[in-house]
């Protein structure tokens, strides 16, 4: 697989995330899901989930756009299926959110957001940006 492909750069930002994001369980450093809370193991099944541009809010734009949904301030790692479909949800995506900006923080992920503004000829990047900023607030409370 070509470093620079697509599937190449989503593995490496999930094998990133994965060494970077997680606590000391009884099965090892392993990552927590945002969606239920509990450690993700290898047999759970791994997903990583986009969280404020997601590849449908993509469609359309140039390929290299792919590459710059997927980095540590847009994916969250869940359990495949069951909590991965939770995650869509209203009160999931505020679980990721907070995920995210625990492990990223406000500013990198506001200035990515605002990267996004510029790069997408959607209002999506904006909105996202007033959702953070409203989740930021109620988590630093």
């Amino acid at each position: 697989m070509e470093r620079s492909s697509f599937p190449w750069q989503r593995r490496e930002l999930k094998y990133q995330l994965l060494r970077e994001r997680g606590e000391i369980t009884k099965f090892g450093f392993r990552p927590i899901c945002p969606i239920c809370r509990k450690a993700i193991t290898p047999w759970d099944g791994i997903d990583m989930h986009e969280v404020l541009i997601t590849r449908g809010d993509a469609r359309g734009l140039s390929d290299d756009f792919y590459s710059i949904i997927f980095v540590a301030q847009n994916c969250v790692l869940v359990h495949h299926n069951k909590c991965h479909k939770k995650a869509t949800s209203k009160t999931g995506k505020r679980a990721c959110i907070e995920n995210l900006l625990a492990y990223e923080g406000f500013d990198l992920i506001y200035g990515w957001l605002s990267l996004m503004e510029t790069e997408m000829n959607s209002p999506e990047a904006t909105k996202e940006k007033l959702l953070l900023e409203e989740i930021y607030n109620d988590y630093v409370r």
